[in-house]
């Protein structure tokens, strides 16, 4: 072999002989740039993944805890319900017992309103919540029910403002307490109903977190691999 032709392909450097750049294998510098590229589109596309995703969970947990709150501030509103009407036919008894209670009067005055005031909070709410679902149409019920009862008290209190007492006990007994245990036993279905809402809620706000919890481990695990 000849020296020329030994060092066809090298390079004299500082009389040492070097391979010539030329020798580099340029297949393999393509396919390492092409492996980069990749790489780095693979990830942005990740990215932008993690980061929508991110942007819609945090939404619907958002969404999530918005809902469960004003079912939690309905359910409460259900209870103010019961309690007024309690008051009311308590009330309604007292001056049944005594026309000369005031007291009597002032309190069932106050449980009127406040049974009024937390039905159409809680009306409007149970629409916000759930629009044209059964609910509209029990509170529709329990409205009309509250309604016919508030009648038959006051109808007792004017029984009792004109001395018929025995008449204002009967009709106590064969209207106001019928009608009463009516709408009660609806208000208290309608309670139940609200914390199965709530629990459904609750299980779609722990899916979603979950979700979330896995999703970001893959894509972290993606990125470092990556």
């Amino acid at each position: 072999v000849t020296m020329s032709t030994w060092t066809m392909g090298h390079r004299r450097r500082g009389g040492v002989t070097a391979p010539s750049d030329d020798a580099t294998p340029k297949g393999t510098s393509l396919s390492s740039v092409r492996t980069l590229r990749l790489t780095v589109a693979s990830s942005l596309v990740v990215a932008a993944l993690s980061a929508a995703s991110s942007i819609y969970l945090t939404r619907q947990l958002a969404w999530g805890n918005t809902t469960l709150c004003e079912i939690g501030l309905a359910t409460r509103d259900g209870a103010t319900l019961y309690a007024e009407g309690l008051q009311m036919s308590q009330a309604t008894r007292n001056i049944l017992l005594d026309v000369t209670n005031k007291t009597a009067f002032q309190n069932h005055a106050a449980a009127v309103k406040a049974f009024e005031s937390g039905l159409g909070a809680l009306r409007q709410r149970s629409d916000s919540l759930f629009p044209g679902a059964e609910a509209t149409k029990t509170l529709s019920s329990v409205q009309q029910d509250f309604t016919a009862h508030l009648a038959v008290q006051r109808r007792i209190h004017d029984l009792a403002r004109a001395g018929q007492f025995d008449e204002g006990k009967r009709v106590l007994n064969a209207e106001d307490t019928p009608l009463w245990r009516k709408y009660k036993k609806t208000m208290l279905e309608f309670n139940t109903w609200l914390e199965g809402q709530s629990t459904g809620v609750s299980a779609g706000i722990a899916r979603t977190s979950r979700f979330a919890a896995i999703f970001s481990w893959l894509a972290g695990i993606f990125l470092v691999a990556a």
